[in-house]
């Protein structure tokens, strides 16, 4: 399972959330782990891209 760069590019939403979301994911992933790694070779910057863009982890920002 790799990143695919079309929903990154094409992507319409608020970049600054998106990019949030990916970072506090990741560090779930590093303290936690996840099922996932093994498919994205291990990599955990990866693995937190495909989940938020494939929607298998979902977000929402609290003010």
């Amino acid at each position: 399972m790799g990143i695919c760069l079309d929903k990154i590019v094409d992507f319409d939403g608020n970049i600054y959330e998106v990019t949030n979301a990916v970072i506090r994911r990741s560090r779930q992933i590093t303290e936690v782990g996840d099922d996932d790694l093994e498919q994205n070779n291990y990599k955990i910057v990866s693995t937190a891209l495909s989940q938020i863009f494939s929607k298998k982890v979902e977000y929402q920002l609290q003010d």
